[in-house]
């Protein structure tokens, strides 16, 4: 029982040793970052749509019934370990 439960007690010990501050020092000298994600997301918005008017419609039917299947799985999975034993 304790080899399917390893992998669950990784992330429990990974939890409680999670420390927040270094991505909050991260973030404090990094400014650049979220401009740049503002930046590419206005490029996207504004640009991207003229660009792809003329692009025939992509066929994204199987990839999103294999995303949907991955998320249910790993939701299935997940959910239980989450709620599991602390």
């Amino acid at each position: 029982m304790n080899s399917i439960l390893a992998p669950y007690q990784a992330l429990v010990d990974y939890e409680r040793s999670f420390d927040g501050q270094v991505w909050i020092d991260f973030t404090r000298e990094h400014a650049e970052v979220p401009i740049l994600a503002v930046a590419a997301y206005l490029v996207v918005v504004f640009y991207v749509p003229d660009a792809l008017r003329e692009h025939k419609p992509f066929n994204l039917k199987s990839a999103f019934a294999l995303w949907n299947l991955f998320l249910a799985i790993f939701s299935t999975i997940g959910t239980p370990l989450s709620r599991g034993p602390r």
